[in-house]
């Protein structure tokens, strides 16, 4: 299962468990009769798990797996670690090759990669997840995470000049459907801006 830039898609799941694809997601299932197994190739879902204590619900990203038995939950495949956001219930999140994973609960998310998993934090799951209900909500969120979640809403790539940028906050309710408005908001509001080019963006 797969969606392209500017494309979600609802997957009822073989179990009945729902899978809401984000723009430029692609999923893989591999559902037997003792597991519902599930890998993120790339972007972000949202699970809505149905209840199955005796089939666990794993889903793979990276070099790492959450698992839920009756749950809802948000995982994102980012370029240098994975992102896990539980909207209801209880995951366990933890690397390949370990049967232990971290207890991470409603409104707590956590990050993965190759050094580890995170301490779970508290968030807003609600704002975690806009981007199902068309939106992107940041709360002093730095440049380069806005820009890695705005581009997969646009065929246009966006560049970052300088590591000093990269860290600049955030804070906004952006319309997901107008990406280039979303920048110009950027621009007004950050000391920086932007040369538009026919295939990229440069923020300077």
């Amino acid at each position: 299962h797969s969606t392209g830039v500017g494309e979600t898609r609802d997957v009822v799941l073989p179990d009945g468990s729902r899978a809401l694809l984000n723009s430029s997601t692609a999923l893989a299932l591999d559902f037997s009769g003792a597991r519902r197994g599930l890998r993120l190739l790339e972007g972000q879902a949202l699970f809505t798990v149905r209840p199955e204590p005796a089939r666990p619900f794993i889903v793979s990203a990276a070099e790492g797996w959450t698992r839920a038995v009756g749950t809802a939950f948000d995982v994102d495949l980012r370029a240098d670690s994975v992102c896990v956001t539980v909207v209801e219930g209880v995951v366990a999140v933890g690397l390949d090759g370990t049967m232990d994973g971290v207890r991470v609960q409603a409104d707590e998310a956590v990050r993965y990669g190759p050094a580890g998993v995170a301490a779970p934090q508290r968030v807003d799951a609600a704002m975690a997840t806009a981007w199902r209900r068309g939106k992107l909500i940041f709360n002093r969120r730095p440049l380069e995470d806005v820009v890695s979640e705005l581009q997969r809403h646009t065929h246009t790539r966006i560049m970052i000049a300088g590591s000093r940028l990269r860290a600049l906050e955030v804070t906004g309710v952006f319309d997901l459907n107008d990406p280039a408005a979303v920048l110009d908001t950027i621009e007004q509001t950050l000391p920086v801006r932007v040369m538009r080019l026919p295939l990229v963006n440069v923020i300077l």
